[in-house]
């Protein structure tokens, strides 16, 4: 009997080595161009490994690139099932493949100035283009962007996000004479206001540095058509911005000038415009101009406007141009609520999506709820919410998709019961709104499919069982259920998809509990365990858990009382970011490198 098993087994393991020798040759009998369409399949990471398999397949890997359109330097990659640092050196063979496809391509800080020449050579099709710059750390960065720029003839869009103190703003010149947009993002700090005028910030000393593009111009820039330029000194071109008539897209936000005030009159093109923080540095000024003085009389396409900070008088606005605001979609500013102009606003307005209510009383906010698209309502400590407002939202804003509501709000338990009409809500803000219940919570659980974000942390009434019905939201990803005791293992263990989780204040949750959640949610990026019973066991499981992760997802871990030294494990490949909050200390773990 015993012989005769044996050969069986002999036979059966002969059998299945044929088999797999014979799948091994049909492959290898395919053309390069069906080879091609299989490597095609396969993600970057492992594509380009294949054409080390033997000189058939390397001929057909040089097929297989053609589909790669746009690449994003992401943090890490995963190879032979190996989560792994992604390097420049990487990058750059990855340009080397398939650069002369990609239409856009967006770097990360990983990438230095020195791959500057490789896109240049190898992505001389590159439309698109984004990338980190360390104009301290790399001092090589003008003559290489210099460079890159000029023989990139077909960039549309540049996207640069700088940190250090002074940036060479002249290598920014040799872009293309018809490019698009130009997005400069600078570093911030904040600087010491004196006082403000007319909703502008006017100071007699800033301690903020800001970096001046002294030497960069728009003129030659034909086309552009976007402009942003964030936290900088824009005193030198601002004359330049309020003439640049082809701009449909302007984000000046948090910029500053020098004795140099600005007006839009001239850009009637404009669709988009965000001068929120916005500010003047001469406390000789007296009299300053409305920033937004004729803007909604000369601009017809407007459809968004950020200014915060700005008080705007609307009964400025002559009658025959109000039907101008007809593309209004969002329109974020300081105004002064009366019957003529709400009237005007829901008649000429119908199309917008955003408005700020700050300061609102009840009576114009329920007004302001028959503007059919509006999407997105925020109401402060300065609004007075009650059961009336509450009805009007719940009866007339079928497609609202974001409601935030103040604590402080007077409305009545069954009103949050209604909650669950709104069946479009993707981001919900009932925090410590503590006549939030189990009713309503159940009710939203069960109609509002699409809710995307929920934050009811101190929402002291509910219980267990609404918690555990929330298991049934499958697009939720964003959850805060801090400060509730109410909130056990059992609960979040079932949860599933979520990125963001607040449960500080949770006395009830348990290492285990915590570990198996961060295990089933592999998309995890951020966890506040602040004030909570756990130990450092939930560091040392959360490693191991974010290690097995095949995906490019970091997980954030925040918490105050935890000596994290203590979980500083020596490891090869980790994936975890902890913050210890009271210190203000950061302990990052890093990912082994990939040359």
């Amino acid at each position: 009997m015993g012989r005769a098993k044996r050969r069986r087994i002999k036979k059966n393991h002969q059998v299945s080595t044929d088999y797999v020798e014979e799948k091994v040759d049909f492959i290898n009998s395919l053309d390069n161009d069906s080879l091609a369409q299989i490597f095609m399949m396969l993600p970057i990471s492992e594509r380009i490994a294949m054409d080390q398999v033997c000189f058939k397949w390397k001929e057909a890997c040089q097929l297989a690139w053609h589909d790669i359109k746009k690449y994003k330097c992401t943090n890490t990659i995963v190879r032979n099932n190996k989560k792994c640092v992604l390097t420049q050196s990487h990058v750059k063979k990855i340009l080397f493949k398939c650069g002369i496809y990609i239409k856009e391509l967006i770097l990360s800080k990983i990438c230095d100035s020195s791959i500057m020449p490789i896109i240049a050579e190898y992505c001389r099709n590159l439309s698109t283009l984004e990338f980190e710059l360390d104009v301290d750390g790399d001092h090589r960065y003008t003559d290489l962007c210099d460079e890159a720029f000029t023989q990139l003839k077909q960039l549309k869009v540049v996207k640069i996000h700088i940190t250090g103190d002074i940036l060479k703003s002249q290598m920014l010149n040799s872009l293309p004479n018809d490019i698009n947009e130009i997005h400069l993002f600078f570093p911030f700090e904040w600087g010491e206001f004196s006082c403000s005028n007319r909703g502008m910030w006017v100071s007699d000393c800033c301690s903020s540095y800001y970096i001046p593009p002294s030497r960069f111009s728009l003129r030659k820039f034909t086309n552009l058509r976007k402009l942003t330029i964030r936290t900088c000194d824009i005193t030198s071109i601002i004359k330049e911005i309020s003439k640049k008539t082809t701009l449909v897209y302007l984000d000046l936000q948090k910029c500053r000038t020098e004795k140099e005030i600005f007006t839009f009159n001239q850009l009637s093109n404009l669709e988009h415009l965000n001068i929120k923080d916005v500010y003047f540095v001469d406390s000789r000024m007296k009299d300053f101009p409305n920033l937004l003085s004729g803007i909604f009389n000369s601009c017809k396409n407007l459809k968004h406007l950020d200014a915060p900070g700005f008080h705007v008088d609307l009964a400025e606005i002559k009658m025959e141009n109000w039907v101008n605001l007809k593309n209004l979609v969002y329109l974020n500013i300081r105004w002064q609520a009366s019957d003529a102009i709400i009237k005007n606003i829901i008649k000429y307005c119908n199309n917008l999506e955003f408005i700020n209510i700050d300061k609102l009383n009840s009576e114009s906010t329920i007004k302001l709820t028959r503007l059919e698209n509006l999407n997105y309502l925020k109401f402060a400590k300065t609004n007075n919410i009650n059961n009336e407002v509450m009805a009007a939202i719940l009866n007339n804003c079928k497609k609202l998709k974001h409601l935030e509501i103040d604590r402080r709000s007077r409305v009545e338990a069954s009103i949050f019961d209604d909650l669950s009409k709104l069946q479009y809500i993707e981001n919900l803000n009932l925090s410590s709104c503590d006549k939030v219940g189990d009713s309503a919570i159940i009710a939203i659980a069960k109609n509002c499919k699409l809710l995307k974000s929920l934050n009811i942390g101190a929402c002291f009434s509910i219980t267990s069982t609404a918690f555990i019905a929330l298991t049934s939201l499958k697009n939720l990803k964003e959850l805060d259920v801090a400060v509730n005791e109410n909130v056990e293992d059992n609960f979040i263990v079932k949860l599933r998809g979520i990125k963001s989780f607040f449960c500080y204040e949770c006395d009830r949750l348990t290492d285990a509990g915590v570990i198996q959640f961060i295990k089933n949610n592999p998309d995890l990026e951020f966890l506040n365990i602040n004030d909570t019973y756990l130990t450092i066991e939930t560091i040392v499981g959360a490693e191991e858990a974010v290690k097995n992760r095949t995906n490019d997802t970091f997980l954030t871990i925040e918490s105050i009382g935890l000596d994290f030294k203590e979980a500083l494990i020596e490891s090869p490949c980790y994936h975890l970011s902890i913050i210890h909050q009271r210190e203000k200390k950061y302990f990052i773990k890093h990912v082994s490198n990939l040359s």
